[in-house]
């Protein structure tokens, strides 16, 4: 008999008021008709974290409340992207129960959930995966926007924005094991029992970038799996969590948690090695300047945990990455 699934969707909200009142309830109702349908769910808990907003955020989500009694909120006490999703993880009802399939749904508070988006991953999560990851189209202009990500390695940093989108995938076997090297953090599963060993999100790198990143590579890195599921879709508002992704704040957190992301998570000498020259050259930019003058901070911890991390690394970051250039060269459409 196929096991059962719990299911807690995470969602952090700062500001997100306008975002809720778009999707909230459409996304609350393709809960409720899972439940009703899909037996093989015992338990969809939707939580909604308030990243201490000021706007109406907890006045609406307690007016939903009365109707779905499967919605949870809190506010975080703390602040950041990060830590209000592990909060939100911490208040869940998931237990590390052998006798379940226990996984996380992490999405945004501008992604609409497709109607089929739950029974669509029950295959893929009966296959225990450590990450899945989803078909991400655009909301507003209908567009392919997340597949397989790609890592890639240039200029002394990791890239995690290359893409297979779902129509460009060939010579696939087995449609339940197609890897990925990376997660889009506005939709992606994670096992429960996976997340508690990573310890979660690392809430150094808040309020936000690279944080799903973080995660998914250090379970990867441990030799844990992380599959695309191309039926299992999202329809996702770009730039809608973070208000401004070419603000001048967001550069320099971009560049800050880059650096802290290298430092704590490449063990390959000669990887880091590049690194650190393209680091210098940086630093010749105002936002590369104030970056790196931000991420300093970070260092002596980031290092802390590379060294702590290297008891549990199964593969090295040059076999990742090579894994990823084949992968490409192998199943992408000429």
């Amino acid at each position: 008999m196929d096991k059962k699934i719990n299911l807690s969707i995470v969602i952090p909200s700062l500001n997100g008021e306008n975002h809720l009142r778009d999707f909230l309830i459409k996304n609350l109702e393709i809960i409720k008709t899972t439940l009703e349908n899909e037996k093989i769910y015992n338990n969809i808990e939707m939580i909604v974290i308030n990243d201490n907003s000021s706007d109406n955020t907890l006045e609406y989500l307690k007016e939903c409340q009365k109707k779905y009694a499967f919605l949870i909120f809190d506010t975080n006490p703390k602040q950041g992207a990060g830590s209000a999703r592990n909060y939100g993880v911490s208040i869940s009802s998931l237990s590390t129960n052998h006798d379940t399939l226990n996984y996380i749904l992490f999405i945004d508070n501008d992604v609409l959930l497709d109607e089929t988006f739950f029974i669509n991953a029950i295959k893929y999560i009966q296959t225990k995966p450590f990450c899945l990851t989803c078909n991400g189209i655009s909301y507003f202009t209908k567009q392919k926007q997340d597949g397989v990500k790609l890592l890639t390695f240039k200029r002394g940093f990791f890239r995690f924005t290359k893409n297979i989108y779902k129509d460009e995938l060939t010579n696939i076997e087995d449609e339940l094991n197609i890897v990925s090297f990376g997660a889009q953090g506005a939709y992606f599963f994670i096992r429960y029992e996976d997340f508690s060993e990573l310890n979660g999100y690392d809430e150094f790198m808040d309020p936000y970038l690279l944080e799903e990143s973080d995660l998914v590579y250090r379970g990867i890195k441990r030799g844990k799996s992380c599959i695309y599921a191309p039926n299992v879709t999202g329809y996702h508002k770009v730039g809608g969590t973070i208000a401004s992704k070419v603000s001048t704040k967001t550069k320099i957190l971009s560049k800050r948690n880059r650096n802290y992301f290298v430092w704590k998570n490449l063990h390959n000498s000669s990887l880091l090695l590049n690194h650190y020259l393209f680091l210098f050259l940086s630093i010749f930019s105002i936002i590369g300047f104030r970056g790196f003058i931000a991420s300093l901070k970070m260092y002596k911890k980031a290092k802390e945990l590379n060294i702590k991390e290297r008891a549990f690394i199964k593969f090295d970051d040059l076999e990742i990455l090579e894994a990823s250039r084949k992968f490409e060269q192998k199943h992408k459409k000429s």
